[in-house]
C-alpha cells in the first residue's frame, strides 16, 4: 500500500504516487523551470569537455 501525504493545497490525504489531488485537483508533480534545464545543459557540456580532455591526454601519453 502506498504512503499517504497531505495535499499542499487542501491538506487532503493523497497517495505518494499520485500526480494530482483527487479532492482539489492540485498538480502534485514537481515542475522543473527553465533554469533547471539550462544548468543541466551546462553540466552536460562541462562533462563532455572534461572527458574529451582526458581522452586526449591518455591518447597522447600512449604514444
Amino acid at each position: 500500500m502506498s504512503k499517504l501525504y497531505p495535499c499542499p493545497e487542501c491538506n487532503h490525504s493523497v497517495a505518494a504516487s499520485a500526480t494530482s489531488c483527487p479532492n482539489c485537483g492540485a498538480n502534485l508533480e514537481e515542475e522543473q523551470g527553465i533554469v533547471f534545464y539550462i544548468v543541466r545543459i551546462i553540466i552536460t557540456i562541462a562533462v563532455i569537455l572534461v572527458l574529451g580532455r582526458v581522452i586526449m591526454y591518455v591518447s597522447e601519453s600512449l604514444r
